[in-house]
């Protein structure tokens, strides 16, 4: 069975699972992926992030930070995703994560026949601890309440994890050159942002009052 189709199937579970749950924690998503590696960890924490529409408050930061940790782990070689209490405690809405996941699950069981096994060198030991280097990056960036910056992150991140589920070399590269768009993407938009405020705070002496000016010398 394609990789693909396992992974929309286990979307569609956690979906119904979580349907009616008022929030659900970040461990308890990483638990519910049972022998799931990291691709599939790192898929399910940007998924939510990565569905165009208006962003639940908190959501981008309290999936964002896993996602650096578990991409950290991923960089250094680790075997097994783990994740400390103090992020594993962190909820996100029930209902709003299952209807993401319910939305996803058909997107995952049609791309079988476009995400394949293919230059599978690039997914191999480097090329994981490559993508996990740049998902840190990605995930940082994703955790930041930048406006406009959650949409390029998630969707490096969703095709990182493609990627390495399907040993997709042509993907990965891909992936690769979306993240160094989206984190160049967020630079400028905080850049912009930077920039905006000095200029908001810069008020020509000319346009003040007399009184408030003051006198020159």
């Amino acid at each position: 069975m394609p990789a693909t189709r396992d992974t929309a199937m286990l979307l569609e579970r956690l979906a119904s699972r979580w349907a009616d749950t008022p929030a659900v924690t970040v461990g308890a998503i990483l638990s519910g992926l049972g022998s799931g590696g990291f691709a599939l960890a790192i898929l399910l924490f940007a998924l939510p992030n990565g569905i165009p529409g208006p962003p639940l408050p908190g959501m981008s930061t309290a999936l964002g930070l896993p996602i650096a940790l578990l991409a950290a782990q991923l960089m250094l070689g680790a075997r097994r995703p783990q994740l400390p209490q103090l992020l594993a405690r962190r909820s996100i809405p029930g209902a709003a994560l299952a209807l993401t996941l319910a939305k996803a699950a058909p997107v995952f069981r049609r791309i079988g026949s476009v995400v394949r096994p293919r230059l599978v060198a690039l997914t191999g030991r480097w090329g994981r601890r490559a993508a996990g280097a740049l998902a840190v990056l990605l995930a940082l960036a994703l955790a930041l309440p930048i406006p406009f910056g959650n949409l390029p992150p998630a969707w490096a991140l969703i095709l990182l994890a493609l990627a390495m589920l399907q040993r997709d070399g042509v993907v990965m590269l891909a992936a690769l050159g979306l993240g160094v768009a989206a984190l160049a993407w967020n630079a400028t938009v905080v850049w912009a942002l930077l920039a905006a405020g000095e200029a908001a705070l810069y008020v020509p002496r000319g346009w003040m009052p007399e009184w408030l000016a003051g006198s020159p010398g």
